[in-house]
């Protein structure tokens, strides 16, 4: 296995130096501060498409090695503030508004199995903010750092992202799974104010979606679904669908600091959520629904969930209402799966001060999924509950698939060790009371922390190991 270094942090640098590596090389881009693009280039159109750098299932990619934390005491709520950053010293910046609505800095692509491996670390992901546009920014720009799609199994550790309203990392893809160590993600306050959030579009910094839809159903099978129903088979286990986010600071204002769909099943664990919006930190959606193509456009055009949207595009193809209704109940097909399943312990989620119309401030969002809670501290600010659950099934069209019926919301917490402050509830709706044991399955036991992979020297990392030495200040503290 290789080191190759890239000439910069420049896009079509560091692609450079990815195009030469073979599997289980990494290539390493230099310590500075580097405009990732340039300010006359436009992001997603006249280069390669959203995806900057273009890096295979199995290719490594690092910044310059950092130095660590070391000497604190073990806490129980929240992240492990050992073995963080102390400063970043590789940092790809956007220097300006890209003109883009979105676009990625980095897509891991794999080949849909799952004996892929890589691993992206050391590096600082900044975006472009000023104050002066920030209607512009709320408008416009959602740029993201990492996207995996099925690539197997992934490590993203000690990373750094901000201003990125597209959020630091989405996994993708049957095949995707992994974990996300040792990060810290900043989406300061600005992006906040104006709009009411659930109107704003500010992103996820986590996004799990492991059955991949391309929302063009004519030109895959997106039925292409991995859904076990036993939660013997889900909980507590490390499956080839499952993200473990853990030992992460999550500072400020994306619109959830997790959020899944399609089958997902996530545990974030031992890590602190601040200055957040409130509006359902960690979130599981529960949406399901048929989507059917028209068969005048092909793949092109979608309609999603509700049948009279699908009836009136065909009348103006000259279709009658019945002769649409015919083609519709033969040639729709599931759309979207809901949350599998999501855990939540060891976390510290504290400090939702900000004003925004939504009408609640929920630590958790539970809109699908069966979920389990146990050793977490939540409250300060504006937190008025813990948990929230609706089953976000029922308010999209009643005609859904039977699969989704195994995610509706249920919740085990484990009281003994949760801990509620500053007049936080435990549950917003009299829906949490009907859906939720107190007290963990008998079954139940947590997968091993930390991580395999979360590690100094894990064997799939292909004989990489992870490296010390000294960008970014970023305060660690106790608080």
């Amino acid at each position: 296995m290789s080191e190759i270094e890239a000439a910069s942090g420049y896009w079509s640098d560091i692609q450079d130096a990815i195009d030469l590596a073979s599997p289980g090389d990494t290539v390493v881009i230099p310590a500075g501060t580097f405009n990732f693009i340039d300010v006359d280039e436009v992001w997603g159109y006249d280069i390669t498409g959203f995806e900057m750098v273009n890096v295979p299932a199995d290719i490594n990619v690092r910044g310059a090695t950092t130095s660590r934390t070391s000497g604190y005491d073990p806490v129980t709520y929240g992240r492990n503030l050992n073995n963080q950053v102390v400063e970043w010293l590789t940092k790809l910046v956007v220097p300006w508004a890209a003109e883009t609505e979105k676009g990625v800095f980095f897509k891991f692509e794999g080949d849909e199995t799952a004996d892929h491996f890589n691993r992206i670390w050391d590096i600082a992901f900044i975006g472009y903010y000023n104050a002066a546009d920030d209607e512009f920014q709320r408008q416009k720009y959602k740029i993201s750092a990492i996207f995996e799609q099925y690539v197997g199994e992934f490590r993203i550790d000690h990373c750094y992202f901000e201003n990125l309203r597209g959020g630091a990392v989405k996994s993708q893809g049957t095949t995707s799974h992994g974990v996300i160590d040792h990060c810290h993600y900043y989406l300061p306050v600005w992006l906040q104010w104006g709009a009411a959030m659930n109107q704003m579009d500010v992103g996820y910094a986590f996004q799990v979606e492991p059955v991949y839809f391309n929302k063009q159903p004519l030109k895959g099978d997106p039925l292409l679904v991995y859904w076990d129903a036993d939660d013997q088979n889900v909980f507590g286990q490390y499956t080839d669908y499952s993200l473990f986010i853990e030992d992460c600071l999550i500072d400020g204002g994306c619109r959830h600091v997790t959020a899944s769909n399609w089958g997902g099943h996530y545990v974030f664990r031992h890590s602190t959520i601040q200055n957040g919006m409130g509006f359902g930190e960690i979130d599981a959606h529960g949406w399901s629904y048929y989507v059917c193509a028209c068969p005048i456009h092909g793949g092109a055009t979608v309609y999603t969930n509700k049948t009279n949207a699908f009836v009136t595009h065909m009348a103006t193809h000259g279709w009658s209402e019945v002769d649409a209704l015919i083609y519709w109940e033969a040639n729709k097909i599931v759309g979207w799966l809901g949350t599998r399943g999501w855990e939540l312990y060891n976390c510290l989620i504290k400090d939702s001060d900000t004003v925004q119309s939504t009408g609640g401030y929920w630590a958790t969002f539970g809109r699908g999924g069966h979920n389990i809670h146990f050793v977490n501290q939540v409250g300060g600010g504006g937190f008025t509950s813990y948990i929230y659950t609706m089953y976000e099934g029922d308010i999209l069209d009643t005609d859904r698939d039977g699969v989704m019926n195994g995610a509706e919301p249920y919740s085990w917490v484990d009281l003994t060790d949760i801990v509620l402050t500053d007049e936080c509830a435990m549950y917003a709706n009299q829906e949490s009371d009907d859906n939720t044991t107190e007290s963990l399955p008998e079954w139940y036991a947590q997968y091993i922390y930390p991580h395999p992979l979360n590690t100094d020297s894990s064997p799939t990392t292909r004989g990489i190991t992870r490296i010390s030495g000294g960008g970014l200040n970023v305060t660690i503290s106790d608080d």
